[in-house]
Formats: structure tokens, sequence, C-alpha cells
């Protein structure tokens, strides 16, 4: 799907067919965002042929799996960025960004919700295009970037009630929670860092493409970023103490249970010794022949049963 904006200081954003926005393009007298949305074979094909972009930067916008970076043109920055997807699986959603002087053109294999909305507040307040391309780009990356807070926020609660749980109940569910979070946590990372570096170079103002008046807009996004980073950076280390905690307690509950399966090894191991000793093939053995030698020998194996019971008791080994 193809979808235009064309923005008049006089009339305000409109929606135009793909030809009207073209043409609005290349005159150069407003200020146009050409869309392409999960788009078709005919439509990539309108990618390579309609507009006058280096075959490179096609090339990169075609193919899905391209790394987080902005590259200068003659007459153009292409932006490729990734947004979060729908699936918390993927490595974010990937979109390419064509900035121009007087025009935009976004292109993403895949609808990508945050830049959806962008999208649409643009065509209600067309303050958003009269102010540049850049500002319109400004507000993809912002809406982009504040998507991550409450996600970062919610894995945050999520390890703070799993810790309590480790202590109360360790279990093989919570070790893959931990291990769910971990890989999602690492895949928000590789999203973020990236970005940094474009917003970066988008407020020191290294392409022409970005106004003066525009760059302190780029600078806050940039400081939102370090926020994420720092949040994804507590969010991984809180999850490696989790991980550790774990494994402590576990280690401990193990340590507990050996501790007693070895006291009951000790406590059975006497009677075992006493019934073995008068249990030997000898004629003289003492007591072997008194009438009262088995009870005698069940209260011995009683007595020191009870006494080896209640030293293992006393130093909380049972």
């Amino acid at each position: 799907m193809i979808r235009s904006l064309i923005c008049t200081k006089s009339k305000g954003a409109r929606f135009a067919d793909f030809p009207a926005a073209l043409k609005s393009m290349r005159q150069k007298r407003n200020m146009t965002w050409i869309d392409f949305e999960s788009p078709t074979e005919a439509e990539k094909k309108a990618l390579r042929e309609k507009f006058k972009f280096h075959p490179l930067s096609v090339d990169d916008a075609l193919n899905e799996n391209q790394r987080a970076k902005i590259e200068a043109y003659d007459d153009y920055v292409f932006i490729v960025v990734r947004a979060l997807s729908k699936n918390p699986e993927a490595e974010g959603e990937q979109l390419n960004i064509f900035l121009g002087k007087n025009f935009l053109v976004t292109f993403n294999l895949r609808s990508v919700p945050s830049h959806d909305l962008v999208f649409e507040r643009a065509r209600l307040n067309p303050n958003i295009l009269t102010r540049g391309p850049d500002f319109a780009v400004y507000t993809i990356l912002d809406a982009i970037v504040d998507e991550f807070f409450p996600l970062l926020q919610k894995m945050d609660s999520e390890v703070d009630a799993i810790e309590e749980d480790i202590f109360k109940n360790p279990s093989n569910a919570l070790l893959s929670k931990l291990f769910k979070l971990k890989r999602r946590i690492m895949l928000l990372r590789r999203i973020i860092w990236p970005l940094r570096d474009i917003l970066n170079v988008l407020a020191r103002r290294d392409f022409e493409y970005v106004s003066e008046k525009n760059a302190s807009y780029f600078r806050d996004v940039y400081d939102h970023l370090i926020r994420l980073t720092e949040m994804t950076d507590s969010v991984r280390d809180l999850l490696t103490a989790s991980m550790e905690g774990y494994l402590s307690v576990v280690s401990n509950n193990l340590n507990v249970i050996m501790k007693k399966l070895a006291a009951f090894a000790t406590i059975l191991l006497v009677p075992s010794l006493i019934a073995g000793i008068f249990g030997m093939n000898f004629l003289h053995i003492p007591e072997l022949q008194s009438e009262r030698g088995f009870y005698e020998a069940l209260a011995l194996m009683f007595l020191a049963v009870m006494l080896l019971y209640f030293y293992f008791k006393r130093n909380d080994w049972l």
C-alpha cells in the first residue's frame, strides 16, 4: 500500500494519490510525505524506478535484515531504524527513511504501529509537515523511542516479582521466565544502542537536511535514548543477579537435602552396625546366649538412634 500526504501552508495536509505526490515532490513547492507500507511487488518496483534514489539504498530498503544506520547521498539521507515488533521474539521491525529537503519517503515491509500513528497525526496536524521533513523524522523517531519505556518498566516489575518468588518457591518455571526475559532484553538492547549513533548524528546536524531549529528535538530524543540504555543495563543486571540468586537458593536447598539424607543414613547405620555384629558367625559373642540379649540389643539400637536424632536436630540437620 502506498499512501501520500502533501502539505502546504495555505491548505494544510491532504491525502494525494501516488502520481500527484511524485509531481509535488519533484516540483519542490510543498512538503511531501510518501509512505510504503507492506508493499506489493509492483510497489517495490516503483520505489526502484520512480525515484532517483541510489540503487544501494534501495537494495538496503528491500532487504529487511539491515542493521540500523544513517548514510548520506547526493540529495537525501538514508536512515534505517528498528521499531518494536508485535512478535516479542523478533529483533524489531525495520523502517527505512529517505529524508530530503522537501520530501520524506518511508518504506517498511510490514506495519509499524508507532509509524502509522505518526502518519495519521501528520494528516490531522499539518504543523508536523510544515516545520520540515526533518521534524517529521523527529516525530517518527520520538514515537519509536517512547514505545520502549512502558515495556522496560513492565519487565522491571516482572523481574522484581520473580525475585520474590525465587526465595519462596524456586522452580524450573521461574528459571525459564528469567531466560525468556534475558533474551528479550538483549533483543531490545540491540535495537536501542544503534539508535544512539543515529540520533547523535542528527542532533549534531552533520547533514544539511536537519535545520538548526529542529536539531534540539533530536537532542531531546537522544537524551531519552540515554535513559533507555541505562534502563536496559539496569534490567539486565537485575536479571543476572536474579539468576545468580536462583542458583544460590537451589544450591542451598540441595545442601539442606544432602544434610538430611546424611543424617538419616547415619542414624540407620548404627542399628545396622549392631545387628551386623550380633549376626556374625562366631560361637563366642558376648550376650549371644543371654535370654534378654535380643531386647538388650533393641534397647541399645533405640538409645543410639535417639541420641543421634537429638544431636542432628540440635545442629539443624533435621
